[in-house]
């Protein structure tokens, strides 16, 4: 998951040696508090709904773009979804963040779905495993029609990135990582259902044993709760 964006219809972020990430050996899963964002037609990124009026997702999904859509609780590519519940919302409201690879967005009406539990900053040990998601490119470089997560773990050093600390942390676990197509989708320490961090970017997929673990955003959450109470 690395600045994972649509990479069939914009120029990829960053310098031209990161990749957009996605899922390396993943499972199927289903969350509700799983988000994609696209236009209604096409979803690039993932996301996280935080209130049931509100999704976190990554800064560089969204900076073109004024006019999207959100479909919570996806586990399907199609509008079907393969039966499990979910919702098309459109965005009310972007706001960027300053300085963090992090937006918020608000919808035109509150989620039925299920929020994240809780949201807030990176407290775990070394080596903890996290989980990622998304539909981002597999280690077979395709593309999944269901969502996938991933276990991961946070990284203390974080290698050879050249990484913000005060507003990125670095996860990965041998060839296990976000991939392409994965960016603004959520990283979680799933025995707390606690969203800890929103995939940003990386270098190459699968790297984590090479010194190139994926690289997630932070949660700024006083600027969270900034935006919300306004």
């Amino acid at each position: 998951m690395r600045y994972l964006f649509l990479v069939a219809l914009l120029l990829s972020c960053g310098s031209p040696t990161k990749s957009n990430l996605d899922i390396y050996y993943g499972k199927p899963t289903y969350e509700q508090f799983f988000t994609s964002i696209g236009d209604g037609s096409y979803y690039w990124c993932g996301g996280t709904l935080i209130e049931r009026q509100w999704v976190l997702t990554a800064k560089h999904c969204v900076n073109n773009w004024e006019d999207l859509k959100v479909k919570i609780g996806s586990q399907m590519k199609n509008d079907w979804n393969g039966g499990w519940k979910h919702e098309v919302l459109s965005v009310k409201q972007i706001i960027r963040h300053s300085s963090w690879d992090l937006a918020l967005l608000k919808l035109s009406e509150e989620s039925d779905m299920i929020p994240i539990r809780s949201y807030g900053s990176l407290d775990v040990p070394d080596q903890t495993m996290l989980h990622t998601y998304g539909f981002g490119r597999t280690e077979d470089g395709s593309y999944p029609n269901e969502l996938l997560t991933v276990g991961v773990r946070y990284q203390k050093d974080n290698g050879k990135n050249f990484i913000k600390p005060e507003r990125e942390f670095s996860a990965g676990h041998e060839k296990f990582d976000s991939c392409g197509g994965d960016s603004g989708g959520p990283i979680i320490h799933r025995p707390r259902q606690k969203l800890l961090g929103v995939v940003s970017w990386g270098i190459g997929c699968g790297k984590a044993d090479e010194g190139y673990p994926g690289v997630y955003s932070k949660i700024d959450v006083e600027w969270i709760r900034r935006e919300l109470e306004k």
